[in-house]
């Protein structure tokens, strides 16, 4: 088994000073989880196209002509898309993004309604014709760099970015009730917190208040290993065998 790591990359001049103000104290969270202080290298393309190179049978470019298709012809609102478009402030959060999907007066058009995106079908050209650099091929670097020097940013023009490799990494993976479960490594952090969860709470019913107690301590209990271990291990090594040790796990009070 093997898994791919395409998880983006902080830009290479990033310091915690991104993430406190003048006076040391930290950031809200909106301000450092939005806007030019949040943008990363992007990583999904560049795993998508390992793994296609590694294991894909379908030519590259054919993959994107559905998507190409709706983006040019349209379709139908999804639900899913107004009710986030809808909360409050979404429109100047998602800014110029929003933008295909609102109407005159900037509210999300009906559930149903045909949009159509021929900004998103012309990035999907490049790509399916030059792979990943296709994402900032004719100018688009160039318009991501004036759209995030509205406001605070370490990130470099995207065509000398150093990229995270995309290459294969072992899975970690753990025994549970019979089976073996994989998940992908750091520096994602998810599948660290599941395999714990599912260790330490065992088999039960949540319906059963003693079993929904146990694993929701479970989880807050992961969540602490999380904020204190996980991290990229190009920079810090993250002990993932230590944490998932079946004599550290079993040592959690039942």
């Amino acid at each position: 088994m093997t898994s791919f790591d395409g998880t983006a990359a902080a830009p290479n001049r990033t310091t915690r000073a991104l993430t406190i103000d003048t006076n040391g104290q930290p950031l809200a969270p909106s301000e450092v989880g939005f806007g030019p202080r949040a943008v990363a290298v992007p990583g999904t393309l560049p795993v998508l196209w390992a793994v296609h190179k590694a294991q894909g049978k379908l030519p590259w470019a054919d993959l994107f002509q559905p998507a190409i298709r709706l983006a040019d012809a349209g379709f139908p609102m999804p639900r899913a898309l107004h009710e986030v478009l809808a909360a409050p402030d979404a429109s100047a959060a998602y800014a110029a993004a929003a933008a295909p999907y609102l109407g005159p007066d900037r509210q999300p058009l009906p559930v149903g309604t045909i949009v159509k995106n021929p900004a998103l079908a012309a990035t999907l050209r490049r790509v399916a014709q030059s792979g990943p650099d296709g994402l900032i091929a004719d100018g688009a670097g160039d318009q991501f760099m004036a759209a995030l020097r509205s406001g605070p940013t370490v990130a470099a023009h995207p065509q000398g970015t150093r990229r995270r490799p995309a290459g294969r990494a072992p899975p970690l993976c753990a025994p549970w009730h019979g089976f073996q479960l994989c998940t992908a490594p750091p520096p994602a952090y998810g599948g660290l917190v599941a395999l714990q969860i599912l260790a330490m709470a065992g088999v039960g019913d949540l319906d059963d208040p003693h079993f929904a107690h146990r694993f929701l301590e479970a989880g807050r209990l992961a969540e602490a290993d999380r904020r204190r271990y996980a991290a990229d291990p190009d920079f810090i090594p993250v002990p993932s065998a230590g944490l998932l040790d079946p004599g550290y796990l079993a040592a959690v009070p039942r």
